[in-house]
């Protein structure tokens, strides 16, 4: 009740802020209208933020992502689709926006499809865009363990190309892409795989630490795990 109340506080002092920027006459930067945005969807209201988004002269990559991961916050990946469609100049971000929406919203193989998306586009990826596939490499082994298909071995396989990808790019060393590579490889069954990028890890994390662990259970190695 308490968080209701502050929410609703936060909502009208950011509606009383934003009459206020009109009413004076100011002509509100970039980086204040992205705060708008980011306020009216905190707020729960996307509406507004989009009407925001709509009368700005200008935008920016921040503009795009806020508002693409706004409709993808109320499970509305149409809208966040056709919003990124919009963007005239993509950058990594922008795709990497896109990828994470996408997974956020259990769309594993819709996250696959933009990754190859983004490679026909010649985009230099990053760190976060490997974290994000591999991730939802992982996400398509828990759909195949679910329903026995092949994405199975299909999220091994590409999910093996991404890790020698990762290295040819120096992010061999990278946390947050180590952590997802062996987490694919511990879902997929590779435990051998999974522990020898486990202590190859500079950085062990709470992140790497479930990821083995659980990796263990699948394969009935409790005692490992522990």
């Amino acid at each position: 009740m308490a968080n209701k109340h502050m929410s609703t506080r936060s909502y009208n002092h950011g509606k009383q802020a934003h009459a206020h920027v009109i009413t004076s006459g100011f002509t509100p930067t970039v980086f204040v209208t992205n705060c708008l945005i980011q306020m009216y969807i905190r707020c729960s209201n996307i509406t507004y933020a989009h009407t925001v988004f709509d009368k700005m002269p200008q935008r920016d990559t921040v503009s795009y992502n806020t508002i693409v991961f706004g409709y993808a916050g109320f499970g509305n990946m149409g809208m966040a689709q056709m919003i990124f469609d919009g963007i005239p100049a993509r950058d990594v971000v922008s795709w990497n926006s896109l990828v994470s929406v996408y997974l956020q919203n259990g769309s594993c193989w819709k996250c696959v499809e933009v990754f190859m998306w983004i490679r026909r586009e010649g985009v230099k990826i990053d760190a976060t865009t490997l974290a994000v596939v591999l991730k939802a490499y992982s996400g398509l082994e828990d759909y195949a363990s679910v329903f026995r298909s092949c994405a199975g071995l299909s999220a091994l396989r590409f999910g093996s190309q991404l890790h020698g990808h990762s290295l040819k790019m120096n992010f061999g060393s990278d946390t947050i892409v180590g952590t997802a590579t062996l987490d694919m490889y511990a879902k997929c069954g590779r435990l051998f795989d999974a522990k020898k990028l486990f202590y190859r890890l500079s950085i062990q994390n709470l992140q790497s630490y479930n990821a083995i662990i659980i990796g263990c259970a699948r394969v009935d190695q409790g005692f490992e795990a522990l």
